[in-house]
Formats: structure tokens, sequence, C-alpha cells
């Protein structure tokens, strides 16, 4: 039986977060973070896990872009356990974010007190300002946003405000490092407004586009595939984690230009629907549009997310700008409706209910509940 479309809900508050929260989330970092220290900042190391993750390697896009500074987004396990940090910016040159909604995954936690102890500036994200990430770090940014009148909650708006605390980092350290202006940050932050009333305005079409596309392709799909470049990659590493994650189905992602190397090659090509995230602002352009006849060729159920070339195709319009470092925020939007579909087409519950098998992982156990390990 099919259960409420909790994704589209979800998503459907986004716009509204966006517009409301973009300057308080700024604010939050100014207020919290150090100026002093953010002037010395040389490098950004920053990790997460799931969709924190996702948000962190969005955030090292607007870190590098805006403010100019080497910025690397790591999986938590490899921040704990396997980077080496002799290779990094000295003491608080390195600025440290371990980013955790509920504060309480183990590994992000054991990032934090490893680089804090080797003398980074070690910063967590979280929406619980008591929690085990937050003692671990020296200071934290309440990512916490208002609540919603939604019975399931999900990660998706604390996604979206990662996102925000992100862009707040990024143009601390250009301000202060007198990279930009604040006339240049208030303008980017107007952009970012209006792209959210945009996206608030086309929703309705996105979900309609997304539903076709879903119910073409969900009874006879072997495998999900979503491919992009840049940021796009990053919107189709979301996507994959929540059709993974959320559905239950299987899901790969890959950058558009390793997918001629890789999955390019998959058998029973007319049973893998693919999403292929193909802005028009992309610098790969170019590319994708090439990769986009390729899928076409081999027969592929493809759904193009942006600017497609062929009328076969399925199109997800959004309304994107001249700035690329904006598309996260509307990308989210489709790849987050898609897996929503499917579990309203299935019956799915989100997460499998955490039943049978999964029931030990109630509460997040699996990742909480682990040995703790500080490395040099």
């Amino acid at each position: 039986m099919a259960h409420p479309n909790y994704i589209k809900m979800h998503i459907r508050t986004v716009p509204e977060l966006l517009r409301d929260c973009a300057e308080t989330m700024y604010q939050r970092v100014k207020n919290t973070l150090e100026d002093e220290k953010l002037e010395q900042t040389q490098m950004v190391v920053m990790t997460g896990c799931g969709y924190s993750y996702a948000a962190a390697c969005n955030g090292a896009e607007f870190i590098e872009k805006i403010a100019g500074i080497p910025a690397r987004a790591l999986y938590s396990v490899d921040a704990s356990r396997h980077q080496s940090l002799d290779v990094l910016p000295k003491g608080e040159q390195t600025l440290f974010i371990g980013v955790s909604g509920s504060g309480v995954v183990a590994r992000v936690a054991e990032g934090l007190m490893r680089f804090r102890t080797k003398g980074a500036y070690a910063v967590a994200f979280s929406g619980d300002m008591q929690s085990k990430c937050a003692r671990a770090a020296q200071v934290t940014v309440d990512i916490s946003t208002p609540t919603v009148n939604i019975e399931r909650g999900l990660p998706l708006r604390g996604y979206a405000a990662t996102l925000l605390a992100f862009c707040g980092v990024a143009w601390r350290i250009a301000i202060l490092q007198g990279r930009k202006s604040e006339a240049e940050r208030l303008a980017f932050y107007e952009d970012l407004v209006v792209s959210a009333d945009e996206l608030q305005k086309t929703l309705p079409e996105i979900e309609h586009q997304v539903s076709d596309f879903a119910r073409k392709v969900y009874q006879t799909a072997s495998v999900y595939e979503l491919v992009g470049s840049g940021t796009g990659f990053t919107s189709a590493w979301l996507g994959r984690q929540e059709l993974v994650g959320q559905v239950g189905v299987f899901g790969v992602e890959c950058s558009a230009e390793d997918w001629l190397h890789s999955t390019f090659f998959a058998a029973r090509p007319e049973t893998i629907p693919t999403v292929l995230i193909s802005p028009p602002n992309s610098p790969a352009r170019s590319r994708l549009e090439e990769v986009e006849g390729y899928m076409a060729y081999l027969r592929r159920p493809l759904c193009v997310i942006g600017q497609s070339i062929s009328e076969a195709t399925s199109v997800i319009n959004l309304p994107y700008t001249d700035n690329e470092l904006l598309n996260p925020f509307l990308e989210l939007a489709p790849v987050s409706l898609l897996a929503g579909e499917i579990c309203e087409l299935t019956g799915e519950e989100y997460s499998r209910g955490f039943r049978e098998r999964w029931d030990f992982s109630k509460g997040g156990a699996a990742t909480e509940n682990s040995e703790i390990v500080i490395l040099n």
C-alpha cells in the first residue's frame, strides 16, 4: 500500500526555507566563527556522512570558487582514520568542519577530535548544540531550521540548511581575506532568493515531469543511474543516496566523463533508467551534450535535468541562472522527488521502515554506537 509522499512534502518547504534562512545562516556563521581564525585560514577540510557528505562536497566548491582557497571534502572515515595531517597547513591555518545534523555520528565526532588534537580550527555544523559532535568541536554553528508540520522527519531541510551554512563560511573567508566585498555577497544572496522564488513557482511542473518519468520506468528498472559533472555530480550523488537509502532500489552515480569508461558498458541498457544532470550553465556543457547523445543511442530510458538535445528524452526544467553555484539549491528538488515518487508507486517505506533485518539500526544505532579511536 502506498504511503504519503513525505519527500514531496519536505521539498515543497525548501524554497521558503532558502528565502527565510539564507541570511540567518550567514549571520550564525559570522557570529560563531572567529574573524581572526578565518583571516589566517589557508585550507578548509570538511566531512560528513550521507546527506551531510553531499553538502560538504558542494561546500568545497563554494569555498574554492568564492573564497579562493583550497578545500577538500572527505568521507568521515577518511578524515578520522586515513587522511595524512602532515600535508595540511599547520595548526589553525586548517579549518576543519564536521557536519552532523543530529550531532551523534561517531565518525564525524572522531574526525573533529583528531583534527582538533592536531591544532586545526575544529568547527561542527549541527542542529544539537549539546551533542557529541558539538562537544568535540571548538565551536558549533547551529544549522537547525524552523519546524514544519510533517509527520515524517527527513534530512532534506537539513541538507539545504547545511548548503547555506557552507555558503556563509565561503563568504566570510572571502570578505575577511579581501577577495570579495559585502556588496558582492549581498548580490549573491539576492540571486539565491530569486532562485528560491522561481523554484517555488516551477515546483508543480517539476513534480509532474518527475512523476511522468518515474511511472515510465519503475516497473522495468534493474538499476538506476545518475550522471553529472561539477556540482551536478554531487546532485547525482545525492539522488543515488535517496534512491538506495530511502527507496531501497539499487542505484549508482557516475561522473559524466568517467561514464564513458565504466557504466557505459553495462548490459541491458534498456533496463537502466538514467538521469543526466545537464544544466545550461555548466562549464562541461559540450561534453554533457555528447554524453546525452551516447545515452540515447544505447536506448537507455533517459531523463535530462536541465537542457536536452533530444526530443525523445524526458526533460525536467529548472530555473537555472548564470551562476553555477546556485545549481545545488535547485537540483536537490528533482533528484529527491524521484525517490519519493518511486516510494509512492511501490508502497515502500523509507529506509525499510527500520523493520526486520534493519531493526537494530533504529535511531542511528549503527552510526552512533562505534568505538572512538584518535589517530595521529
